[in-house]
Order: structure tokens, then C-alpha cells, then sequence
């Protein structure tokens, strides 16, 4: 099914006209978000996925670019010396990890201790 989609580009609001082919299964997802009664038209709902989508992609660029700095102050921080051995590191996280466990276990052994 084709939707005319007309949106305001600008202040000027000049509008452009589209056709938007959809599938079946997206179809019956914008009719069922139409009879909601949250969007009062087709054009609304394909408004608002455009949107996400675009805060989707924004959101998904921030993160890469967060983890390239963090690839690029582990680079930094290697070349400058400032490094661990990593299976020293594992050993070390493992041992936490099973410190962890152990509170954890023993509180729930308290636990089902007192509910008797």
C-alpha cells in the first residue's frame, strides 16, 4: 500500500510529497498504530519511525565514536608503558568474580536459613 507522506521541511514550509511502498506485516503495524488513537494518520506514524530512526542512528554514532576514543587512549596509554599483562588481569577478575559469588550464596543460604 502507498501512504502520500507530507512533512515541513522548513520555515518556509515547503512540503514534499512521497510514496512510501510498505509490506504486508508494516501495513497492518500503522493501521493497528492509526486505530490507537495515538497518531491521527498514516503519515504521522511514518513520521515518527523516520524520527526514531534517525535519534537510532545519532545514538549509534555517539557509541562509536565513544569506543574509538577508548581504542584510542588504550593505544595512548600501551605505547606510553602503561600496560597489564592480561592474563595476570583475568586471573584477578576471576577471583573477584568468585568472591562475589561466594557473598552472594552465602547471603541466599542466610536467607532461606531465617524463612523456615
Amino acid at each position: 500500500m502507498q501512504y502520500p507522506i507530507f512533512y515541513i521541511q522548513d520555515l518556509n514550509e515547503r512540503r514534499t510529497l512521497m510514496n512510501v511502498n510498505l509490506t504486508p506485516e508494516l501495513e497492518q503495524i500503522v493501521h493497528r498504530k492509526v486505530e490507537s488513537g495515538r497518531y491521527n494518520s498514516a503519515s504521522e506514524v511514518v513520521r515518527e519511525a523516520v524520527r526514531l530512526m534517525a535519534d537510532r542512528d545519532q545514538l549509534r554514532s555517539l557509541h562509536l565514536e565513544e569506543i574509538r576514543n577508548k581504542i584510542a587512549a588504550g593505544v595512548s596509554s600501551a605505547r606510553a608503558g602503561r600496560v597489564t599483562d592480561g592474563a595476570a588481569f583475568m586471573a584477578r577478575m576471576e577471583a573477584e568474580l568468585i568472591a562475589d559469588l561466594e557473598v552472594e550464596n552465602k547471603f541466599s543460604i542466610d536467607e532461606d536459613s531465617t524463612i523456615s
